[in-house]
């Protein structure tokens, strides 16, 4: 169903490093209670986190087994599409007709992203590689973490808003678009523009491309 408030799009809900192989993490997103886990095969998940047995949360003591994961409250087992696959303390094989909500993920260049569908739908489009993420000479994230209330749409905005920089991050000159006359361009969930940022004596002359997909996820 829909989930008022929220943006449909990719949202990064951790980094590769925070899910190995076997880990279960909780997770809150959308308003909601998530869990996400790594399976044996690689692939990771993200399911509801509340059992609809007796409603524990799997993020908290559940663990992974196979491809699954697996309630700690009476071990109910859970495949990757949120199927309910095994109860071990069953005398028939008949299982309640429930299931967890599935939620879309994409992996890429050591980020775990999952699909928040205000619609409903699944997704249209995927976060594209960066090759340089994979290059050597390059050093991967240095992450900061900040919490600021605002709009998502506000975060995409700053980024075409070049006088900003040098009032607000005091750069040393006005960045300009190139050519001086280009604006963003857009396809479809992706908006690319270029910036160059030059100084009178010389000694700094920077172009940066930035491709920016969907609301806020940024190369």
């Amino acid at each position: 169903g829909a989930h008022a408030g929220f943006a449909t799009g990719w949202f990064v809900i951790a980094s590769v490093e925070e899910l190995p192989a076997g880990k279960v993490l909780p997770l809150s997103y959308f308003g909601k209670k998530l869990v996400a886990f790594r399976g044996e095969s690689g692939a990771v998940s993200v399911l509801d986190a509340h059992c609809p047995h007796l409603g524990a949360h799997m993020g908290y003591g559940g663990c992974v087994q196979g491809d699954s994961i697996v309630c700690p409250f009476h071990h109910w087992r859970w495949d990757a599409q949120g199927r309910l696959v095994e109860i071990p303390y069953a005398r028939r094989d008949r299982r309640p007709d429930v299931t967890l909500r599935r939620w879309p993920v994409h992996e890429t260049c050591g980020v775990i992203l999952v699909w928040n569908p205000a619609t409903g739908a699944e997704p249209d489009w995927r976060m594209a590689d960066a090759p340089e993420y994979f290059a050597s000479g390059w050093s991967g994230y240095h992450t900061r973490t900040w919490r600021v209330r605002m709009h998502v749409q506000e975060l995409a905005e700053n980024v075409p808003d070049a006088p900003h920089f040098r009032y607000v991050h005091q750069t040393p000159t006005l960045p300009t678009a190139v050519p001086s006359t280009a604006v963003p361009s857009t396809d479809g969930p992706i908006c690319r523009q270029e910036t160059r940022m030059t100084s009178a004596d010389g000694k700094l002359d920077l172009t940066f491309r930035q491709e920016a997909f969907g609301l806020g996820l940024i190369w």
